[in-house]
């Protein structure tokens, strides 16, 4: 019960997240990077442990977790938000990442089989939230370890793959990435919603371990499909959000998804936080211009150079006296 709690409240925080990044995402740069960053540091895998977590001794070091999480993806966020390359390299990795994840889960019901793996128990996931760390019953050693491996190789394959690609697609990737980590949220807790609540309705959890593949399936579908459809809406709306999202100016929006315009209101918070980020950066990057000038020493700063000053034209002038004196000597 307590699982399904905690995934019903992410379920209802990640629609909101969800609606304002698929929609809006790519045209608010600072609040999708404070997002990406806090996903990149684990805030959803956070989640998800702490959902499953199965002993009062493991209350204290969720908490420390999140602590650290926080600082990590604060500390990124900010990086990301004045460093262009920082922030190209985290969204292309990002976005390789979950775009894969999907497919990870696919191929982890196949390895589980091929080690020979009876079922799995998710409060597992809370020790170093690795989905292999939840398989039970494995009777096939080293296949089982094999899967290991298998599954890192592909997982960061694809997140170095993301990195390289990310300059190749520098102006369509805060689109892309903004729409498949909307999409991913969606997806990830509508599946977990129906997986906890079948656990709570079914007797035992081998009951939903058979309808696994079918609950990974529909994930995936729903995945792809949400970020495929959030790509296009960006594309089409990412000039009249930079633009401030002025009511008045809605008719510049394609027609087909003018009517998404109205989701501004809701999304009105999301909106206020972005803002309220860039004036925070901008500020911090004032006070740095301007603590470097104040500690620059006076002898290093740039001398104006006038004509009482300049030692140059007091050479000329006296070179010029010199001639004159040995003219009239003459």
């Amino acid at each position: 019960s307590f699982a399904l709690v905690m995934t019903i409240i992410r379920g209802l925080l990640s629609f909101y997240l969800a609606l304002c990044i698929l929609i809006f995402g790519s045209g608010l740069p600072q609040a999708l990077s404070a997002f990406q960053a806090l996903t990149a540091a684990g805030i959803w895998s956070w989640w998800s442990q702490v959902a499953n977590i199965a002993y009062v001794a493991d209350i204290p070091v969720s908490i420390e977790d999140l602590v650290m999480i926080i600082f990590s993806g604060s500390g990124t966020a900010y990086v990301m938000m004045i460093q262009p390359l920082v922030d190209l390299l985290a969204k292309g990795m990002l976005f390789a990442y979950q775009f894969v994840d999907k497919l990870l889960g696919v191929l982890a019901v196949g390895l589980t089989d091929w080690s020979g793996c009876k079922g799995t128990y998710l409060p597992a996931l809370s020790i170093r939230n690795q989905v292999y760390d939840t398989w039970t019953d494995c009777t096939n050693e080293d296949q089982y370890y094999t899967s290991i491996f298998v599954i890192k190789i592909v997982e960061w394959s694809f997140i170095i793959a993301g990195a390289l690609a990310a300059f190749c697609l520098k102006k369509s990737l805060a689109a892309l990435s903004a729409a498949m980590l909307g999409a991913d949220l969606l997806a990830v807790s509508l599946v977990q919603v129906i997986e906890d609540s079948m656990v709570v309705a079914a007797s035992s959890r081998e009951e939903v371990d058979k309808v696994r593949t079918a609950l990974l399936t529909v994930r995936l579908i729903l995945a792809y499909t949400l970020f495929v459809l959030g790509f296009l809406i960006q594309l089409a709306m990412q000039k009249w959000v930079e633009n401030g999202c002025k009511m008045e100016e809605r008719d510049t929006v394609n027609a087909w998804v003018r009517c998404l315009t109205y989701l501004r209101y809701p999304a009105a918070p999301f909106i206020k936080f972005d803002q309220m980020l860039a004036k925070w950066v901008n500020a911090s990057l004032s006070g740095v211009v301007k603590g470097a000038v104040e500690e620059t020493p006076e002898s290093a700063k740039p001398q104006e150079v006038n004509g009482d000053t300049d030692p140059a034209r007091g050479e000329h002038e006296g070179a010029d006296a010199r001639q004159e004196v040995n003219e009239t000597s003459v």
